[in-house]
This record gives C-alpha cells, sequence and structure tokens, in this order.
C-alpha cells in the first residue's frame, strides 16, 4: 500500500479530505494527519510518503515550504496542493516545485480521486502493461491530430473509409457532422507559465471529456501550443447540445481564474462537414477564427466567419514606405520614431471596420519581424537577445485584444532595441578603450592618431570623433596629457634631470616638452620642482 499524509490546520478539512478518498479501492494508506507545517514535515520524515496532500496556508511552514523541504528530504513524494482562496502566487511557486495537481476548496471526491488514481497507477507493476497500451494508443491518436491540426499527411486520410480509420486509430467514427474546435485559455503571463499552462490544460481537457462524451459519438483531443484541439463526429440533431455543452466548458474552465490570474477561456469553431477527411478545412478555420478574439473578444464561441476571412488579402497593413520609415528610425535609434509608426498603425487597425484577427497578428510580428531585421544590420543579435525576441512572439499569442497586444509589442520593440543601442556603445567603446590603456602604458613610445586609429579598426576621421566621444577630450589632447602627468610625478618624486624626465615621457625636444608642459600647468618644469619636489 502507499503512504499519505494529509496536512491541513482545519480539523474538519482533513477529516473530510480522508473521508472523500476511496483508500481500499486505490490501495492507499492514511499514514498521519498534520494540523501545522512544522508536525507535517515531521511526520513526512517518520512516515517518507508517497503522497502528500497539504493545504496553503497553515501554520509553522506554509504548503511551499512544506514542498520545498519535503523535497530536499525526498526528491520522489509526490504533492497534491489545496487552497480555499485566491492564492495566485502560491499556485505558482507549487508548480515551480513541481506539484501533481492544485485544487480550490471545495474538493470533489471524483477530481481528487483522479488524480490519485493516476499518481498510484505510475507505483503499480501490475498496471504497466495497461498503461503502456494506453500511452501506445494516446501517441496513435495524437499523431491523427497532429496531422489534421497541422494540415499534413492528409491525403493518407483522405484514401481510408471510416471503418478503417477507426481500425488505424481505435475510434468509433460514425456517419454524421465532424468539426474541428479550439479551446484558447488566455491569463496573465508568469515565469512560470508553461508549466502552469500545462496543468490548466490538462485540467480544462478533463471539463471537455466531461461536457463532450455524452454528445458525441466520438471525439478526440490534445494540446497544442497554448490550446486545446480536438475534432468531434456527432448527429446532426446534437448541434444545440454541442454549443451547449462548449458554453459550459467556457463557464467551468474560468472557474479557474482563483489560481490562474485574469483566466479566460475562449472557443472557436470551423465549420461542419460530413466527412471526416475534410476536418483539415475545419482544423484551419478553427485555428484562424481563434485569433478573431482579438477584435471580436474573448470568453464565448466563435464561429469561423469567411467573409471576414475573405477581406484577408494579405496578412499584414504594413505598406512598403512605413516600413521603410521604419527602418530608418531603427538604423538611428529613434525610439519615439518607432512608438510614433506603430501607434499610427494601431489607430489604423481600429480605424479599419472589418479586421481578422490573423491580419492584425500578422501586421504586429511583421513589425516586429522588421525591427529585428534592421537591428541585425547594427550588430549581431546573441542568443541573448533571442531569446527576449521569442518570449515576445510567445506573449503575442497571449494577448487578446488590439491595445494589449500593441502595448506588448511596444514594451518589446523599444526593449530590443535599447539593449541592441547599448550593446552598439559597448562594441564601439571597447577598442577605444584598449587604444586609451595602450597609451596609458606606451605613453614614452612614438604614438600618433594614424597609428591608434588602425589599432582601432576605424579611420582616422571617425576615430578621432568616437574617442572624443567616448573619453572626453581628444586624441591628441589626451595623449598631452598623459604625458604632463606622469613628468609631473617624476619632477616631484626624483632627481631626474628635466632632459631625461622629457625623454622618458615620449618628447625629443625640451623646447616643445617645456611649452606643453607649461601651457597645461602654468609653470616651467624647474618651476614646478621647485614647488613640489619632495626629495
Amino acid at each position: 500500500m502507499y503512504k499519505v499524509i494529509i496536512a491541513d490546520d482545519e480539523p474538519k478539512v482533513s477529516q473530510l479530505i480522508k473521508n472523500l478518498i476511496d483508500w481500499e479501492a486505490l490501495n492507499l494508506e492514511h499514514a498521519a494527519t498534520a494540523h501545522d507545517g512544522y508536525e507535517a514535515f515531521d511526520l513526512i520524515k517518520k512516515h517518507n510518503p508517497d503522497i502528500v496532500i497539504t493545504d496553503v496556508r497553515m501554520p509553522g511552514y506554509d504548503g511551499i515550504e512544506l514542498i520545498k523541504n519535503a523535497k530536499e528530504f525526498n526528491q520522489n513524494i509526490d504533492f497534491i496542493v489545496v487552497s480555499g482562496y485566491q492564492h495566485f502566487d502560491y499556485a505558482y511557486n507549487a508548480i515551480k516545485y513541481g506539484v501533481k495537481d492544485y485544487f480550490l476548496k471545495p474538493l470533489k471526491k471524483s477530481e481528487i480521486n483522479a488524480t490519485l488514481s493516476k499518481m498510484v497507477s505510475k507505483y503499480s507493476d501490475k498496471t504497466k502493461q495497461e498503461l503502456n497500451n494506453l500511452e501506445s494508443l494516446k501517441r496513435l491518436r495524437l499523431e491523427l491530430l497532429e496531422n489534421i491540426y497541422h494540415v499534413s499527411d492528409i491525403d493518407s486520410l483522405k484514401l481510408k473509409t471510416v471503418h478503417q480509420i477507426n481500425d488505424s486509430y481505435n475510434l468509433s467514427l460514425k456517419e454524421g457532422c465532424h468539426q474541428a474546435i479550439i479551446i484558447k485559455p488566455d491569463f496573465e503571463y508568469q515565469h512560470e507559465y508553461k508549466e502552469a499552462m500545462k496543468i490548466l490544460l490538462d485540467k480544462i481537457l478533463k471539463i471537455a471529456e466531461k461536457n463532450l462524451d455524452n454528445i458525441c459519438y466520438e471525439f478526440v483531443s490534445a494540446s497544442f501550443e497554448d490550446n486545446i484541439f480536438i475534432v468531434v463526429n456527432f448527429k446532426e440533431d446534437n448541434k444545440k447540445q454541442l454549443r451547449k455543452a462548449l458554453n459550459n466548458i467556457i463557464d467551468e474552465s474560468n472557474l479557474f481564474r482563483d489560481v490562474f490570474k485574469d483566466l479566460i477561456v475562449t472557443i472557436s469553431t470551423g465549420n461542419v462537414y460530413n466527412r471526416f477527411d475534410l476536418l483539415e478545412q475545419s482544423a484551419v478555420q478553427a485555428k484562424e477564427a481563434i485569433t478573431d478574439r482579438v477584435v471580436l473578444g474573448c470568453g464565448k464561441i466563435i464561429p469561423y466567419n469567411q467573409d471576414m476571412h475573405s477581406n484577408d488579402r494579405q496578412t499584414s497593413l504594413i505598406v512598403l514606405e512605413t516600413r521603410k520609415k521604419l527602418l530608418d528610425c531603427i538604423d538611428i535609434f529613434d525610439i519615439e520614431g518607432v512608438k510614433s509608426i506603430i501607434d499610427g498603425i494601431e489607430e489604423n487597425i481600429k480605424k479599419t471596420p472589418i479586421i481578422s484577427g490573423r491580419t492584425v497578428y500578422g501586421t504586429v510580428h511583421e513589425i516586429m519581424d522588421t525591427v529585428v531585421y534592421g537591428l541585425k544590420n547594427q550588430l549581431s543579435i546573441s542568443s541573448e537577445k533571442s531569446t527576449v525576441i521569442n518570449e515576445f512572439y510567445m506573449i503575442a499569442g497571449m494577448q487578446n485584444n488590439v491595445r494589449d497586444l500593441f502595448n506588448a509589442l511596444r514594451k518589446y520593440a523599444i526593449r530590443i532595441i535599447m539593449e541592441i543601442q547599448k550593446d552598439m556603445k559597448a562594441e564601439v567603446s571597447r577598442p577605444i578603450k584598449q587604444v586609451q590603456n595602450y597609451i596609458n602604458k606606451n605613453y614614452a613610445y612614438d604614438i600618433n592618431l594614424e597609428k591608434m586609429s588602425e589599432m582601432a579598426g576605424f579611420n582616422a576621421t571617425y576615430f578621432s570623433v568616437l574617442f572624443k566621444k567616448e573619453i572626453g577630450m581628444g586624441f591628441v589632447e589626451y595623449l598631452i596629457n598623459i604625458r604632463i602627468k606622469v613628468a609631473k610625478r617624476l619632477l616631484a618624486d626624483t632627481d631626474k634631470s628635466i632632459l631625461d624626465i622629457c625623454l622618458e615621457v615620449g618628447y625629443n625636444d625640451i623646447k616643445h616638452f617645456t611649452k606643453q608642459f607649461k601651457k597645461i600647468t602654468k609653470l616651467t618644469p624647474s618651476e614646478y620642482r621647485k614647488l613640489h619636489h619632495r626629495g
């Protein structure tokens, strides 16, 4: 049997959890109950359980601290976290530490037992073959969905009858309606977004399965990118029931807002076809329709609108002249100019009476592509910068209205421009600093503008401008100042002759040395020695 510890500071809740679990059926043993975090950790060390069900907030260690400490004790302990309040940060921290599930109170018996059953299955040798068979079937159906979703290898489906498809993928398809559906959750981006999305998609999949089970001949579902893709097969009479089920999925999924901040779930549907092999068209339509939430709004069902997408003559509203202006601004790092161009494009989109989400997203992507293209002409973009750019494309797909989409575009475009500008300055500054260090060490030798500009890799005129901008004075002035600074030290600290000092700091003519020295100090070398010599 597999040992379970329950940790909750409310005795009634811990007793309720205990009563909800099908202990014998799941081959579980109740090892202990704790009512604060310290006690829970002591019991974990004592019993070394397989599973811990813990509340988020408790005296002593809270749920997250308990998980962290317990994982250090035994990395293999599985955790289920429960919460009665909106603890967004707690949820993300729990996800970060790899909890198996996150439940909101009041708990449902079916949900907690389903999660425990899945967890127990991985421990049991008896179920390994069943799990392997199930995984093989999942992989097979996932391959089918991938082909439909990505519109690849569809020809092989067209050559098969419904019976052949059923045999190949262990399905129960019947003559009737076939449709592609996409469920898209949007919520506030966090660093643990990907891990959080996996948990959320898994929960929404369960909700979808529950609502679609009794009204479809067959349905197959999987997570792709940041959404859920479903193909359904149902009879004509069930169209209204299907729509009702999809609305239920939205309503039930949105209940997870307590954990996933600002969560809003939207569903898009492709057209209905009477042949399974036409699902590729329905899939393309569902993918285009889900982008329309950016102009039509979220939290509802968005059917594919052929009239809206028939106006998609192009996937971007950027004309050649605007692109050239944008590149010109990027070329001189004119951030205000870039912002003004982006603002103008946003206003044009808002004024366009009929526009698809595909066009809006395409326009935003082309703006960022243009920014990246312009910056690559300035400096090669490092892998670190590429990560920032890729993050933008991910976050852009999470924005569900024009305002937030363009706010994200402005934020990331300006950020990457400023970072490249900073890198450019560092790139230019590096050879100037190298020349400066060379002068500081080799002032006694023959140093001239041509040699130093060649060392820096610039022509003499450009080098002079850069040197003055970076150091604050011209090349010749800096060289003279370094030599006179050393001469002052030698005059004050040594008994060397003025001629020797003159030669040591790089001058061959004592008259010229004296003239330069007096120009800077207002004293001749001998006058300076009389005033400052410490011998």
